[in-house]
């Protein structure tokens, strides 16, 4: 995953990194979900938002590290903004409430979707496909999901992050 620097304008933290991704907030604890444009990463931020989780940023959320761990945030005039294709551009705090934002979340988990990967066979298909991917300077679990289309993500989503720290 690519990475960019972004001006920082808070002096005790490191420069701030746009991830290529839409940031969550499942049970207090934050999911990046990657993956190729139109993969649906907007779209199961939505089926979140419904279940009652909070949208932090979608494309692309500014991270800084604080205290050794990445923190994400909406880039400036981007807060509470949802990019469905095909709708446009959803001020989400009008749809489901101000409560259904949060202003930052510390980075735990990554969740890929790929369209192109190889469906899970053999022992995957019990442990899924890990590897970590590397942000703002720290190596984060990263779980990705080959041809997602079709299946229920934002349980899937929902339940990804609280098995992933319930057995940590």
């Amino acid at each position: 995953m690519k990475a960019f620097c972004r001006p920082c304008s808070h002096r005790t933290t490191d420069p701030l990194t746009g991830a290529q991704g839409t940031l969550v907030a499942i049970d207090g604890r934050g999911l990046l979900i990657t993956g190729v444009p139109g993969a649906g990463k907007s779209e199961l931020a939505l089926g979140l938002l419904d279940r009652g989780h909070r949208l932090v940023a979608d494309d692309a959320p500014l991270l800084e590290l604080r205290n050794g761990r990445p923190i994400g945030r909406p880039p400036s005039g981007y807060e509470g903004h949802l990019h469905i294709q095909g709708i446009g551009l959803l001020d989400v705090r009008l749809v489901y409430g101000i409560g259904a934002t949060a202003s930052e979340i510390g980075l735990d988990l990554i969740l890929h979707l790929d369209l192109e990967a190889a469906p899970l066979a053999g022992e995957e298909l019990l442990t899924g496909r890990w590897d970590q991917s590397i942000i703002a300077g720290i190596a984060l679990p990263r779980l990705s999901l080959p041809s997602p289309r079709g299946r229920n993500l934002p349980l899937l989503a929902e339940i990804l992050v609280r098995h992933h720290f319930h057995s940590l």
